[in-house]
């Protein structure tokens, strides 16, 4: 043992038993109606008066001079119950049963409806309380459950039936009536499908001349094909076909037509077109459509900026016949009897430009615009005695306002712009009379034009020295 005192090893109670007079302080109660909220030993031990030790109640004693007895009722009122262990033990076995039992009931103890708990009453009016409402195919209808994925297919069989599964009859479609007179020779004696009803719709009946039919394809198209001297310019659009005809040789006419000419954002842009010409001899004068008119000529205005439309005219080997400036690039896609419109125009940018275009072959009929003076035995060999009338001296005739000897200017040509009167002073052509001594041949070398286009500007510059 050490050295300290000798002390228990156990917790160690003491009590004693006090008999007092006075009665215990009450502990009030919940109110009526109120839940009993209980947690063990709160209300077990409660003091008898204010600042005294807790004391449990044992009994309620009464006295009747020297015999003592308990009262019952007085003790029930003031003593509250101690659990101790045997007395929750036997409280547990207790709820230990009721609970099994309550548990163990399969009925419906509680009275829960399916509403309360969202419980599915039945399909479509079909129930089985506790079971299984089986879903079954009839006639075209599948039913396909698959339990491995949890999901239960519903199908058909009926889009694939093929003929008339229904027997519908003729008359049921109520189909709509035809017109005997519109049909001229018979009614139609068979149900007729989408794709021949359309093929009705569109039928060719024929192509008649004179009144007699020459050809028939019933069905199907008839295919118009160009002949000499005949162009066809179809117009998918429109829903149209233009032919045009240039009246064949000996003389044939001119040639006309419209192109729209996309410009990229240089301002530059072309389309190669076919005349129609089997052969590179024509003159071609471009110009741009406005409302209501077209503008011919060399210079032509459009957004602003005036334009100098090149046209280059091919012959058999693809290569332009009209070539001024070796370095070009020609156009390898074009062939004989077709010509480019060439646009540059730095400034433009990117636009539309639609262009009008006419062609005259050579010895063709000479359109209106072209002055009647122009002689057909021309040729490039004309030497400057093509005129004799022309002399150095002006005329008296011409008006006061130019003084005789005076050189006039080349864009008094029509046609001449400030372009072609440049190229041409460079080339040693500086005025009107020596482009009416000049040769065509030279004239269209120069500015890059037709010997056509050329032989007008020599004849222009004549007439104006003759006035």
């Amino acid at each position: 043992a050490g050295a300290e005192a000798c002390c228990s090893n156990r917790i160690q109670e003491c009590f004693e038993i006090l008999v007092s007079a006075d009665p215990p302080e009450a502990v009030p109660g919940p109110a009526a109606g109120e839940p009993i909220n209980w947690e063990p030993g709160e209300e077990l031990v409660r003091p008898y008066l204010a600042g005294q030790d807790p004391r449990v109640l044992l009994a309620v004693l009464k006295r009747a001079g020297n015999e003592v007895s308990v009262l019952e009722s007085e003790t029930r009122s003031f003593r509250d119950i101690v659990y101790h262990n045997p007395l929750l033990h036997y409280l547990f076995t207790c709820l230990k049963k009721s609970l099994g039992d309550h548990l163990g009931d399969a009925d419906n103890p509680h009275d829960t409806s399916a509403a309360q708990i969202g419980a599915l009453v039945s399909i479509d009016g079909v129930s089985n309380p506790g079971g299984n409402v089986d879903l079954a195919g009839n006639n075209s209808i599948t039913i396909n459950p698959d339990n491995n994925t949890n999901v239960i297919r519903i199908g058909e069989t009926h889009s694939g039936e093929t003929g008339n599964p229904h027997k519908t009859q003729h008359a049921q479609t109520n189909p709509a009536p035809y017109d005997p007179a519109a049909l001229r020779d018979r009614a139609p004696d068979k149900h007729l499908s989408n794709a021949d009803g359309n093929r009705w719709n569109r039928a060719l009946t024929g192509i008649q001349v004179d009144g007699q039919t020459v050809l028939q394809n019933p069905g199907g198209a008839v295919n118009l094909v160009a002949g000499k001297n005949v162009s066809l310019v179809p117009d998918e659009a429109g829903s149209s076909v233009t032919i045009n005809a240039s009246a064949g040789a000996p003389a044939p006419a001119a040639r006309t037509g419209r192109v729209t000419i996309e410009t990229n954002e240089k301002g530059q842009g072309a389309a190669i077109i076919d005349s129609g010409f089997d052969n590179s001899l024509f003159f071609v004068q471009v110009g741009i459509a406005h409302k209501g008119y077209v503008e011919y000529g060399p210079a032509l205005e459009f957004a602003g900026q005036v334009l100098y439309p090149l046209v280059r005219i091919f012959d058999e080997t693809g290569v332009p016949v009209i070539e001024p400036r070796p370095t070009r690039e020609p156009l390898p896609e074009a062939s004989a009897g077709q010509f480019a419109i060439i646009i540059k125009a730095p400034d433009l940018g990117v636009q539309s430009i639609p262009v009008c275009w006419f062609a005259v072959p050579a010895g063709g009929r000479i359109l209106p615009t072209i002055r009647p003076t122009l002689r057909p035995t021309i040729e490039p060999t004309v030497v400057p005695t093509v005129v004799p009338t022309v002399v150095p001296t002006i005329r008296p005739t011409i008006g006061p306002t130019r003084a005789p000897g005076t050189e006039r200017a080349l864009t008094e040509v029509t046609g001449i712009g400030d372009s072609y009167s440049a190229q041409l002073k460079t080339n040693g052509i500086s005025n009107v009379q020596e482009l009416a001594l000049a040769g065509p041949a030279k004239i269209a070398a120069i500015l890059g034009i037709s010997e056509v286009k050329a032989m007008t500007f020599v004849e222009e510059a004549r007439r104006l020295l003759d006035q």
